[in-house]
């Protein structure tokens, strides 16, 4: 039943993401109201991601294909302006300081080696991962390294993941703790090494 969901999602969002998504942001646009895409967009966004919580899917998922179809009308830069002062003043802000709130550092030094191996693990499948995906779509040796270190950070998806996992029960907080530090320090890590890698790009 579960993969019988996840199949009816993404049936139903590619249809209505293809036919559906720009007939909306089209009519939309015809409001004479204050920022009548920017409201169609959010409402887009939302609406793929409570289809996709009705059906066991990560709201996440729902909202990343709102995003991918929005990006494919002729209103993407219009919606995308209006966005993103939306999302860096409110959403954003309150989404990091959730994260924060919900870390703590008891146990955590227990779960040392753990956070460890998820670091190391994280930097090399990203590295390497985006190394072989480059290399494989025509890229030279220096480009495809360059694009692996570019990936090693990890970003917000890893948050939300890590926050999911903590919520539904499926993780530990000791093990949260642990994943976000892992998120962190991939963080700073990836400049130095693309710095290094550009670097030597740049001399050869």
């Amino acid at each position: 039943m579960l993969l019988l969901k996840k199949a009816i999602f993404f049936i139903v969002a590619f249809v209505v993401g293809i036919y559906v998504v720009p007939l909306f942001l089209r009519l939309a646009s015809k409001f004479t109201v204050t920022a009548p895409l920017v409201t169609g967009a959010l409402i887009i966004c939302f609406a793929f991601a409570y289809f996709g919580e009705s059906l066991g899917m990560a709201g996440i998922i729902g909202t990343f294909l709102a995003g991918l179809f929005i990006s494919q009308t002729e209103f993407k830069h219009e919606i995308e302006e209006g966005i993103d002062p939306i999302a860096n003043s409110l959403f954003v802000p309150f989404f990091y300081v959730s994260v924060g709130l919900s870390i703590s550092f008891t146990g955590v030094l227990s779960q040392i080696w753990f956070l460890v191996v998820v670091t190391v693990v994280a930097i090399f499948s990203k590295l390497f991962g985006g190394y072989l995906g480059a290399k494989m779509t025509g890229f030279n040796t220096e480009s495809s390294l360059a694009i692996g270190s570019g990936m090693i950070s990890r970003g917000e998806v890893a948050l939300i993941i890590g926050t999911t996992g903590l919520s539904s029960g499926l993780l530990s907080q000791e093990y949260y703790t642990s994943v976000i530090i892992s998120v962190i320090l991939t963080t700073l890590i990836a400049p130095p090494i693309l710095k290094k890698v550009f670097k030597n790009i740049h001399e050869s």
